[in-house]
């Protein structure tokens, strides 16, 4: 169960930076003030913020491919942390209610959640390897990871009563 909802997490966050990222790759991202009054060297030059949807369009298709997804979130960490530490030296996130959210203040929490989230994809145990198929002789029990041994072994128990010590080399526990 917690493989499948790492991968549902996985693919939500590839939706969303692939999202993000294509917003901004196409000029129509909703969060360019926000970006422009924390970095306004990224926001101004078409070069930088180009570079910058690309990265988010790349993570999110990392988090799409499994083998890929733990260097996608960790990468997507540091982006975020680096986003939120220059939003939140920008005055307002959290101004003037609080516990009121301006717009910057909604992009500072969807941060932390995002960095929560693909924390978790970096530190996730990898997948447990798939069982390996054991066959059995039915006259002695002994398991072997081929069925050609197996097939000896039944022969010779069978023939001679006894097992080989040649081909019991052979079985695995």
């Amino acid at each position: 169960m917690h493989q499948r909802t790492i991968t549902i997490l996985r693919i939500s966050l590839g939706a969303v930076f692939l999202w993000f990222g294509l917003l901004k790759l196409f000029n129509v991202s909703p969060v360019f003030d926000v970006i422009a009054n924390a970095y306004p060297g990224i926001a101004q030059n078409p070069i930088t913020f180009a570079a910058l949807a690309i990265g988010e369009v790349l993570m999110g298709i990392g988090f799409f491919i499994k083998r890929f997804s733990r260097y996608a979130a960790a990468v997507a960490v540091a982006h975020l942390a680096i986003a939120t530490i220059g939003v939140l030296r920008a005055p307002g996130a959290f101004l003037p209610n609080f516990p009121l959210l301006t717009l910057v203040g909604e992009f500072v929490v969807k941060n932390i959640v995002l960095i929560s989230a693909s924390l978790v994809v970096v530190t996730a145990p990898p997948s447990p390897l798939p069982a390996k198929v054991l066959y059995t002789c039915e006259v002695c029990g002994l398991n072997y990871l081929e069925k050609s041994w197996v097939e000896k072994c039944e022969a010779w128990c069978k023939e001679h009563k006894s097992c080989n010590l040649e081909i019991i080399t052979h079985a695995v526990k």
